[in-house]
């Protein structure tokens, strides 16, 4: 039997496109974010295989405001991933 642990933070539901960021931002992938937390989120694209484990993902939202994250990838399969935001970037600023 498989234990779940409950999530550190509610998932809000959403569909923002986002940019992941990476390799000295020199290259970016496009992507969907699908839900969303201050502590991760889960986001979707075709292709995340160039992904590294640690990038910069920019949200846009359908207020036309962006937001820029540290992410780590914590889990990824079949063109979805699971990332965890960088919260001690949060707390130096």
């Amino acid at each position: 039997m498989v234990e779940l642990k409950p999530r550190a933070a509610e998932r809000r539901r959403c569909y923002f496109a986002a940019r992941i960021i990476f390799d000295g931002r020199n290259k970016s992938l496009d992507v969907m974010v699908r839900n969303v937390s201050p502590l991760g989120a889960l986001i979707e694209a075709e292709d995340l295989s160039a992904v590294p484990l640690e990038f910069d993902l920019i949200i846009g939202s359908f207020v036309g405001e962006s937001s820029v994250r540290r992410a780590r990838r914590i889990w990824q399969d079949n063109g979805v991933m699971g990332v965890a935001f960088d919260t001690t970037a949060d707390e130096e600023n």
